[in-house]
């Protein structure tokens, strides 16, 4: 929120002061927003409906990340990452079969 606030390339979608930051380099105008907008998103709601839109939306996320994870293998396997699963194709299997029965 705090970027889109910035002026210039990329930024001035929000008032500027947005863009504004503390003594601390924290964007308080900005956390104070989103808080305020969160707050009143989930105002009405019980708690344990928050508890399985909250799950749900974990689940959505772990399900790109595995797509993420399965182009990146396929289309792009390469270049050098930090940390590699081994076992070329079949580990990218094996981790499907574990993950996706998980997240289904």
């Amino acid at each position: 929120v705090q970027s889109m606030g910035v002026r210039g390339p990329g930024g001035g979608f929000l008032p500027s002061c947005l863009a504004s930051h503390s003594s601390t380099n924290s964007p308080v105008a900005a956390l104070l927003l989103v808080s305020l907008c969160q707050c009143g998103l989930v105002a009405g709601f019980k708690f344990e409906y928050l508890v399985q839109l909250s799950t749900l939306t974990h689940v959505v996320a772990l399900w790109f990340a595995l797509a993420a994870f399965v182009q990146l293998r396929t289309q792009d396997p390469g270049p050098e990452r930090l940390w590699v699963i081994p076992g070329g194709h079949r580990g990218l299997l094996a981790v499907v079969a574990l993950k996706g029965p998980v997240l289904a």
